[in-house]
């Protein structure tokens, strides 16, 4: 992997960015100014280690000081079905790559969009709309995920599995799993930090292909597996940390109106990371979350999401995020009707092949697309087993 010069030193600073949100964005619904959905439902998000196939695998295509431009795949394709850019407004056929395992190769007369040497060396930034953090490339725009390119490809599965993936744990939400069954309609609230509310999918930048927010994808695959209406009701807000959370939690319930919810999905921890909320403190404000949820929605079943790890060559305390989805398998054993989804460790094997330019929008801390449908498939799969 391409390692970037510096290190970000102000990494607490940059968990309170707030997210951009274009002239089109539909504020994460995954529907464009003009109506369309061109993001099609229900394929994007079936989970990629059930198949041999990987749909619009981001890759970010970065030029070393010789000039060769080059990017990572998770896995070593048996065919290339399809490379596009990240709208998905243009293709790209075998003249513009080669491929070596992992890697595609860029060839000398290819169009397919690219991070330059000079831009990953901090050189014409402001040009091109991007801005630096401590030698790391940033945005909370377009301007990083335009460089990206979506490659949909087979995989030998049996040679190369993915191991990192939450277990079907829907017997334990029996409430979601009895409405559902019945076809009665879900309330479902989503509470937590930037992430959770959304940043960067490109519906909230409001860019092609729109995909909307993974809470929002959430619900609409539950909907469509099961024939009945889900409603998202998101109190996530940029920059929080649990504390903040369990300081607001009446307040951004009320502020979201809608009955009560019948599953309650918490996702806190990155910024908790960067302020070095020690773990004991993460696991009272998020059991305040909980019983105060629990008080006003006794059948309110519950979804606790570890954070992804933030660019690994941010400054992070590694050990402290994991901690805290020990504390969420903590809090589960000791709360009814609960379940964890770790995407600590989900993202920490994403970074082993990939590099954060490949997974975050920002390069920092939030999800691109591709990102943002892995946390969809790791929910779903846990809460309902739909993403099949």
């Amino acid at each position: 992997m391409k390692k970037i010069s510096a290190v970000l030193a102000a990494f607490g600073m940059l968990c309170m960015t707030a997210c951009g949100a274009g002239a089109g964005s539909d504020g994460g619904t995954g529907t464009s100014s003009d109506g369309t959905v061109p993001y099609a439902r229900n394929e994007y998000y079936t989970s990629f280690w059930k198949t041999d196939t990987i749909k619009n695998e981001t890759v970010m295509l970065e030029e070393d000081e010789n000039g060769a431009i080059s990017g990572e795949l998770l896995f070593r394709p048996t065919e290339i079905l399809e490379i596009k850019n990240y709208d998905l407004s243009v293709g790209y056929g075998a003249e513009d790559y080669t491929l070596e395992g992992r890697t595609i190769v860029r060839t000398a007369d290819s169009e397919m969009p690219y991070m330059s040497y000079d831009l990953l060396q901090g050189e014409g930034l402001e040009d091109a709309g991007l801005s630096s953090m401590d030698g790391l490339v940033f945005t909370e725009g377009k301007e990083i995920v335009s460089r990206l390119i979506n490659v949909t490809y087979r995989y030998d599965h049996s040679a190369e599995p993915w191991t990192v993936f939450p277990e079907d744990q829907s017997a334990r939400l029996t409430n979601l799993r009895r409405k559902l069954e019945a076809g009665e309609a879900i309330e479902l609230f989503l509470y937590g930090d930037s992430i959770a509310a959304g940043c960067n999918a490109s519906s909230v930048l409001g860019y092609a292909p729109y995909l909307p927010v993974w809470g929002q994808a959430v619900a609409d695959e539950l909907s469509a597996q099961y024939d009945t209406e889900v409603r998202l009701r998101n109190g996530s807000v940029g920059g929080w940390q649990t504390a903040d959370g369990a300081r607001n939690i009446i307040e951004q319930i009320s502020v979201v109106p809608g009955d009560a919810p019948d599953l309650a999905i918490i996702a806190f921890g990155m910024n908790d990371g960067s302020a070095r909320v020690a773990a004991k403190t993460y696991y009272g404000n998020m059991m305040s979350i909980i019983t105060t949820i629990r008080e006003s929605s006794p059948d309110c079943d519950i979804v606790l999401i570890s954070t992804i790890h933030a660019n690994p060559l941010c400054s992070q305390d590694y050990a402290l995020t994991a901690s805290y989805d020990e504390q969420n398998d903590l809090l589960c054993g000791a709360v009814e009707r609960c379940v964890t989804v770790d995407m600590t460790a989900f993202s920490e094997a994403l970074y082993e092949r990939k590099d954060g330019l490949d997974l975050l929008a920002n390069n920092i801390n939030h999800p691109n697309d591709f990102l943002v449908r892995c946390y969809a498939m790791n929910i779903l799969d846990a809460i309902a087993g739909v993403a099949e």
